[in-house]
């Protein structure tokens, strides 16, 4: 179930939301659509709605960095329990595409970093070498 107060107020707030807002600002026809406005479009536009959802979906979802559940000093009926938590938490972690751990995240950051670099520089180098064939040095 959706808080629709909540919903508004995110869509309109948060930056995590901005194509979706985006989407509702040309419906709309202006940059700054009211509480109202929206509303008005989420009844319109189921679509917008299903927007919210998924982006609210994805971002919950890339978040799964919950631990499981240390069953060896349970007793037997909540380690039944921790055991069917644990199985959904795996799953989950199967079916997630942006599950990282957090050991892992440093080397990723060093990884695109360096990836950002080299990409710049090349960049750099193809548009230095296109400025200096299309206007070559004066010759003396």
């Amino acid at each position: 179930m959706l808080n629709k107060e909540r919903m508004i107020n995110e869509i309109l707030h948060i930056g995590l939301y901005d194509l979706v807002l985006q989407d509702v600002q040309k419906i709309v026809g202006k940059e700054k659509p009211t509480q109202e406005e929206l509303e008005k479009v989420l009844e319109i536009e189921p679509q917008i709605l299903r927007d919210y959802m998924q982006t609210n979906v994805e971002y919950n979802l890339s978040n799964i960095h919950v631990k499981n559940i240390d069953t060896n000093l349970l007793d037997v009926s909540a380690k039944e329990k921790a055991e069917k938590i644990n199985k959904k938490l795996d799953f989950m972690r199967d079916i997630e595409k942006y599950t990282l751990d957090f050991e892992h995240s440093s080397t990723l950051v060093l990884i695109f970093s360096v990836e950002f670099f080299v990409l710049f520089s090349v960049q750099y180098f193809i548009s230095r070498i296109r400025i200096s064939n299309e206007y070559p040095e004066p010759q003396f």
